[in-house]
């Protein structure tokens, strides 16, 4: 997660494309973008492929005969990432779009909560060796180019014929979902590591509560005095439709196992706490998925135009690569060996176009 979350641009010092000294290491490359020209160091590509390599599941790859080749196509796809978004963001400061701190605070936080406790990200902070004031730099720019995209896509509609299409394409996935409410019972919840302390006298009280909604006691009114979940609390303990996977596998097995609409589970135990579910409907509606497919074509769309808009913008800017990583190809958008340029019988320096103007 925090390996993601540094998948942004680095900044250096500023450069020139004719400065030799700009390939002695520690940079990878340098980028002449909308604004100036900026160096991407070698250790922002390191840090990276780092997560990789130290990943168990990874390490077959970097060794062994083929091992050196692929580490260095990892080096090769992540400098091509980090040279793109060093042009998106030169972009974003010549169409003077910025963001704001809260934005940035809220961005650390979501990543904080994937991790069990502060010492668990600090750890990961170390391992990557980062101070958290530099991580927020790096959220930063993933904000701006964040609202890049908003500017860039801002068009983007999907028409109601298209959100139609999509709901019958997939309608046996709609068709599978199930809405249900729950009421979380949990006496001692550990906040920090996002676990309850279950004791008998949780288990009790969601007996009691079964009981009670099976014999026609109103499951929201309960939800709203008992519930520890205080987001669906407030919604009488409703949840959105859900699919196989979308939520802990216990809670999965017992909103699946319930058939007719009102029906009652019995208290089922999962790291939050025990939980009793109601069954509200089987089979998601047109009328209820239309704004969620809506939501999702239109940003499919945006996303596309931010991509188009952004390879205008590389072949626009300059791009020098260190030698030892290869060349940056304009065509593919991405750094590549030498050979494979020379190969094709073109150059990897193409003429340069205008950089786009967001529409």
């Amino acid at each position: 997660m925090l390996a993601a979350a540094l998948f942004l641009a680095a900044c250096g010092g500023e450069t020139s494309l004719d400065d030799q000294g700009s390939y002695f290491a520690p940079t990878a490359a340098v980028v002449c973008g909308a604004i100036n020209c900026q160096k991407i160091p070698e250790s922002r590509i390191n840090s990276q492929l780092s997560s990789a390599v130290n990943d168990p599941a990874n390490a077959s790859v970097f060794k062994g005969p083929e091992g050196d080749t692929n580490r260095l196509d990892a080096q090769r796809e992540i400098l091509s990432e980090l040279i793109r978004r060093e042009v998106g963001l030169q972009m974003a400061r010549r169409m003077n779009i910025t963001t704001e701190a809260s934005d940035v605070d809220s961005r650390l936080r979501n990543l904080k909560a994937g991790f069990q406790s502060e010492e668990a990200f600090s750890q990961a902070l170390e391992q990557e060796g980062l101070t958290e004031q530099e991580l927020k730099g790096f959220l930063e720019n993933d904000s701006i180019l964040a609202r890049v995209r908003e500017t860039v896509g801002r068009n983007a509609k999907a028409t109601e014929q298209e959100i139609e299409q999509y709901f019958q394409l997939n309608k046996s996935q709609f068709d599978e979902q199930v809405k249900v409410a729950h009421i979380v019972v949990c006496g001692n919840f550990d906040e920090e590591n996002r676990v309850c302390h279950v004791s008998p006298a949780d288990q009790q009280r969601a007996t009691d509560i079964a009981a009670r909604a099976r014999r026609g006691d109103d499951f929201a009114a309960m939800a709203t005095e008992f519930s520890i979940d205080t987001v669906s609390r407030e919604r009488g303990g409703e949840l959105d439709f859900i699919s196989r996977g979308d939520v802990v596998p216990e809670l999965e097995e017992a909103a699946f196992n319930l058939f007719r609409e009102g029906d009652i589970s019995d208290p089922v135990q999962t790291p939050f706490g025990f939980h009793v579910i109601k069954l509200l409907a089987v089979g998601r509606p047109f009328e209820d998925a239309k704004p969620l497919i809506s939501n999702a074509l239109a940003t499919q769309k945006a996303n596309a135009a931010f991509e188009e808009w952004l390879i205008d913008a590389v072949k626009g800017s300059q791009v020098k690569v260190n030698p030892k990583f290869g060349v940056f190809d304009e065509i593919s958008q991405s750094v590549v060996p030498r050979s494979v340029v020379e190969a094709q019988g073109r150059s990897s320096q193409g003429a340069r176009t205008p950089a786009p103007t967001a529409p």
